[in-house]
């Protein structure tokens, strides 16, 4: 028999994501936009019919996850998995445990894939929160299933890589593209890479960008480093010796 998954959330990444999990699960989604078209295979229900499915996946921005998990605490079952799939890992931990009863299994997980990503390798970090060593084991079997190649990783180890790796490239992109810099020809191949990180991250949403660096505490510092280096380098172009 096929285990239930909910999505709650139908955005961007909760359409792929379910689109990779029905495959082997059957697959509901809660979500409160009344005008969305759901792909063949899957079912929309109500906050109040979660109860009795095996895992719920939290596709929502990060500020969002607080008021959904006091939204649905009262109606999920002990049995159930909850897992949010942010790309911030320590703070939707903490509120996944401050607002789920304690006897709620959670993990943390973030897809290192998106919508403009999904045809590479599908790698998933996965940080444990509080869950038995069974239920995990049961967790990892449905992701490789569904062909997700897991990545065990604390949240603080999580944190601070993809500060350095997925905001980096996210503040840089978006600089480049709001400054108009690049030219729309290819003419290098580290121009084309240029273009691509610009494009891509202004692909995603502007609320995710300042999520990664509220809810990043390794993220803060990143822009000042990066805007100092960028004062330095000016001054020795400038400097005449």
């Amino acid at each position: 028999m096929k285990p239930s998954v909910v999505i709650i959330g139908y955005g961007r990444f909760g359409k792929i994501f379910a689109s990779i999990l029905k495959k082997k699960c059957n697959v509901f989604i809660v979500e409160r936009k009344n005008n969305i078209i759901l792909e063949r295979g899957i079912k929309r229900i109500a906050v109040e019919d979660i109860g009795d499915k095996e895992y719920i996946f939290l596709a929502v921005p990060i500020n969002k996850i607080p008021d959904i998990l006091r939204e649905i605490a009262a109606y999920i079952s002990p049995q159930t998995i909850v897992c949010d799939v942010c790309s911030v890992k320590e703070q939707p931990i903490l509120w996944m445990k401050k607002y789920l009863p304690s006897t709620i299994s959670i993990i943390g997980t973030h897809p290192l894939f998106g919508p403009d990503s999904v045809t590479l390798a599908k790698n998933i970090c996965i940080s444990t929160a509080r869950i038995s060593k069974n239920k995990l084991n049961e967790f990892l079997l449905l992701l490789k299933k569904v062909r997700l190649i897991p990545i065990t990783i604390t949240a603080p180890k999580h944190d601070k890589l993809m500060a350095q790796s997925l905001f980096v490239t996210q503040f840089i992109g978006r600089s480049i593209a709001t400054a108009r810099l690049l030219s729309n020809k290819n003419v290098t191949k580290n121009s084309a890479m240029l273009n691509h990180i610009a494009y891509a991250s202004n692909n995603d949403s502007m609320e995710l960008f300042r999520d990664m660096y509220r809810y990043n505490r390794f993220a803060k510092e990143i822009p000042e480093k990066i805007i100092a280096s960028m004062q330095n380098l000016k001054k020795l172009l400038q400097n005449k010796k």
